[in-house]
């Protein structure tokens, strides 16, 4: 990244030296490692005794280093794979959510957006058909054949507002008396559209920097409200950063915006996996990651998946396995494909169900129901 030319520049291997032995000793802001480089010995020697300031090092990792650190860590992985730090046998994966360094009163919530949209878009056709009158009166009075305004909801209202103007616009001017109560209408018109179309405009946007997510933070838009392990009260500007690893060794990373570790899991391994020197021979990850996405994918990708689906540990208790009204629990006749519930009557199939998560993912449900359940003993604890 370097063109040449100016003064002589810091070596970059000799800035990352500095950068990574600092960040092992927590040591992040460039002040501090900028004093560190005056005052620590192991410092001294790693930078050979050269001085740069703070605004040099963080121009160097939020600049330089910025487009190469994926490089780098790939590269920093297939030494330790070759040295035989890291096998790729297990990759233990898991997230968590970090408060995000923005105003938590300043969120912005989707729902809300909506909802004033709607109102803003009611409030502009309620004007337009104020505007249409005065328009029809004005066309009578001049003869002028201009495109009348429909004043209702469709694709077309943006054009519509633009073009409502020009109209009251000709108006004002026609009229030249301030004191005409035409032209007086047709201002207060104007205002008025201008102003709900602005507001329309900005919760538009506002709805489009959401876009699947519930909400954001005025001060960080890529932060979404999330409950926090500091914070399980309220939702608060955050990101979910996950982590792979083996041996202790970070092995992948990837930063979401969305608190659920399981939907994150195959856009983490998406993005984790070309940097690994090789293919990881098995996933160990909690409960919240077994869903039927994750198991395909590892599946397609030729993957052990050591993935507690989310009801594992309830179907361990006693409690569960008793309990003869759950499906797992009633015995299944696979030649007329039916379960027998505990009245003894048949669950016969009916037909299939698809369901879509957020991720686009399509499940494929089954439903089983009884012909008739009527004056059942059983009804009250099905």
């Amino acid at each position: 990244t370097y063109s040449g030319g100016g003064t002589t520049a810091y070596h970059p291997r000799m800035l990352l030296k500095i950068l990574l032995y600092a960040y092992c000793l927590k040591l992040y802001t460039g002040r501090k490692i900028a004093n560190a480089l005056r005052s620590d010995i192991t410092f001294m020697w790693l930078s050979g005794k050269q001085y740069p300031d703070f605004r040099t090092i963080n121009n160097f990792r939020s600049g330089r280093l910025k487009d190469s650190i994926h490089t780098v860590f790939k590269s920093l992985l297939l030494l330790m794979f070759t040295e035989g730090y890291i096998r790729l046998e297990e990759y233990y994966c898991d997230g968590t959510t970090i408060q995000a360094d923005a105003n938590k009163h300043k969120v912005v919530w989707k729902k809300n957006s909506s909802r004033y949209l709607e109102g803003v878009k009611a409030r502009i056709d309620s004007t337009l058909l104020e505007i249409d009158k005065l328009i029809k009166e004005e066309n009578e009075r001049y003869g002028e054949d201009d495109l009348e305004i429909l004043g209702k909801a469709d694709s077309t209202r943006k054009d519509r507002i633009q073009e409502s103007i020009s109209q009251l616009n000709r108006i004002i001017n026609k009229e030249n008396s301030a004191k005409s109560k035409k032209s007086r209408t047709a201002s207060r018109l104007k205002n008025e559209l201008e102003e709900a179309d602005l507001r329309r405009r900005i919760y538009e946007e506002q709805e489009h920097i959401c876009g699947d997510r519930g909400g954001y933070s005025k001060t960080d838009p890529q932060a979404t409200p999330m409950r926090t392990k500091e914070c399980q009260e309220d939702l608060r500007p955050a990101y979910n950063g996950m982590v792979g690893s083996e041996n202790q060794y970070i092995t992948g990373v990837s930063v979401h915006q969305n608190s659920n570790d399981g939907t994150c899991f195959k856009n983490h391994m998406e993005q984790t996996m070309p940097l690994l020197p090789d293919r990881p021979q098995q996933v160990i990850a909690d409960a919240i990651f077994g869903t039927e996405e994750n198991y395909e994918f590892l599946n397609g990708q030729k993957i052990d998946a050591l993935l507690k689906y989310p009801s594992y540990d309830k179907e361990q208790t006693k409690d569960f396995r008793e309990n003869p009204f759950y499906k797992e629990n009633m015995p299944y006749d696979k030649e007329n494909d039916s379960f027998l519930c505990p009245n003894n009557k048949q669950l016969i199939y009916t037909g299939e169900v698809r369901v879509t998560n957020k991720n686009g993912f399509v499940s494929t449900l089954r439903n089983y129901e009884c012909r008739d359940c009527a004056g059942c003993p059983l009804a009250n604890q099905c």
